[in-house]
């Protein structure tokens, strides 16, 4: 059996050869186009290199697009109070900068790549962290290297890994205890980028942050000189950026609201809708829920379910603080969908903190069934995930149409997907979206379903803990 470190080598290997690899088959060989925000983002970048500022529209009207995106790109802006606004946040184009510079869109691929490869080291060492056992971190990790949303969004430009490798990281750190002075810069520095990464990512940064500072307070006395200087350390990168954040909201858009762009333009609304619809489609919508391209995470509810325990309460405790705002904040959003782009695009920034209620499962659980469903399951996700590397689609999807993945599994006029629901979004149909009854018998059979496999995964953990030979107190 391999060890700890041998693990880590492992899955360092496995996910850069694979994820570098692919980058250079899905960018040259099949020539896939950036699409969604992808291009947009690209454009920060292009424009940074060009012009040494942030006026994308001068690269717009350049047409300096035409070196990844043939064709014609309509600008991503508003018009408020006069100004032209980009609504994308620079963060990542400025991160990924000197791959771009260097390698153009592969370049900038491998950027996302590298940070894909942290993101499954880390999710590694989270559930080590957690007490699950080692060969199931392992399995697990690899899993989600392979077989989930990770994979796909490891090979395009969107930020949300940044955001997951953030989370992930800093949840580690809090759940190991380690409140050094370089993990506090770090973590830091860390948690100020993410606004300018995205600014829906403060609703992640604000609940890590705390728990971090509590976490300080708790190892060093008040008292001691060191506390103060870790205190300084852990605040002030965070308050600098934050603080330059302002200052270029200040002077890009004439407001100190660093939302504002995305405020005026409507993926930015929150509040506008009822969260139980987008909630379902979070997760069984064909086109963008998370159980299509890794229905493991059917085991998600057990897995929380089952690890409601004592000895995993600051575990819970951590997960909730941290995924609770997101998540309602995400499901009451017109484009809960996470807009033009492949399945789950949201929710994949707090999957790899979810992992850990996919293990407790596997911990739990060991049996043949859990077995089974977690091979099936794994290379299900695996062939969907390079099936929506192929062109014409690339993963994306119609946001009311059928799952193009999948387009090709039919017999005659039956489609596999017309077993699966399709959820209306605000977003491309507001009144279909208002009109649209959670409760149809589809629907129902989807839930029922979903809640028979959570309580037979329970009785089967029950079971099973009821049959382990008790220990012994007698003297």
């Amino acid at each position: 059996m391999l060890t700890t470190a041998g693990n880590e080598r492992s899955l360092i290997t496995i996910c850069t050869l694979t994820y570098f690899l692919v980058a250079i088959c899905f960018v040259t060989k099949m020539g896939a186009l950036p699409s969604g925000d992808e291009p947009h983002y690209l454009m920060i970048s292009e424009t940074l290199i060009r012009y040494h500022s942030l006026d994308i529209m001068r690269a717009y009207e350049h047409k300096d697009y035409l070196s990844f995106y043939p064709g014609t790109l309509g600008p991503h802006i508003v018009i408020v109070r006069g100004r032209i606004l980009q609504i994308h946040q620079p963060g990542g184009p400025i991160l990924w900068l000197i791959p771009f510079l260097l390698f153009g869109r592969l370049g900038a691929i491998w950027f996302m790549a590298a940070v894909s490869v942290l993101i499954i080291l880390n999710i590694y060492r989270f559930l080590l962290a957690t007490r699950i056992r080692q060969p199931i971190a392992y399995d697990v990790s690899l899993t989600l290297a392979l077989a989930s949303p990770l994979f796909i969004y490891a090979h395009m430009n969107f930020v949300e890994p940044i955001g997951a490798l953030v989370c992930v990281y800093i949840l580690r750190k809090f759940i190991e205890s380690d409140a050094s002075l370089s993990v506090l810069l770090l973590s830091s520095i860390l948690l100020g980028l993410l606004p300018w990464v995205n600014m829906r990512f403060i609703l992640i940064e604000v609940p890590l942050f705390f728990m971090i500072l509590w976490q300080l307070s708790q190892q060093y006395r008040l008292r001691n000189m060191l506390y103060y200087i870790a205190r300084v350390a852990y605040i002030l990168p965070l308050a600098l950026l934050m603080l330059g954040l302002e200052a270029f909201s200040w002077l890009s858009t004439g407001s100190l609201d660093p939302t504002l762009a995305q405020r005026v333009y409507q993926h930015g609304n929150t509040f506008a809708l009822s969260p139980f619809t987008p909630l379902f489609g979070l997760l069984f919508d064909q086109a963008d829920g998370l159980l299509i391209c890794f229905p493991l995470s059917a085991f998600l509810l057990a897995g929380f379910l089952l690890s409601a325990k004592k000895r995993y309460l600051i575990y819970n405790l951590a997960i909730l603080f941290t995924s609770l705002p997101y998540m309602i904040a995400i499901s009451t959003y017109i484009a809960w969908h996470g807009a033009w782009s492949p399945p789950a695009r949201y929710v994949s920034v707090l999957l790899p903190i979810w992992s850990f209620y996919l293990a407790c499962v596997l911990q739990q659980v060991n049996g043949r069934f859990v077995k089974q469903f977690f091979r099936i399951t794994f290379w299900w996700a695996v062939v969907y995930n390079l099936l929506s590397l192929l062109p014409p689609t690339n993963g994306f999807n119609d946001p009311m149409g059928p799952n193009k993945v999948l387009a090709f599994l039919h017999t005659g006029n039956s489609y596999l997907t017309d077993l699966w629901p399709a959820v209306p979004n605000a977003e491309s149909n507001w009144n279909a979206a208002k009109d649209y009854h959670l409760i149809t018998i589809g629907n129902v059979i989807w839930i029922a379903a979903y809640l028979l496999l959570t309580l037979f995964l329970l009785h089967r953990a029950r079971k099973l803990s009821l049959s382990l030979p008790r220990k012994n107190h007698s003297r």
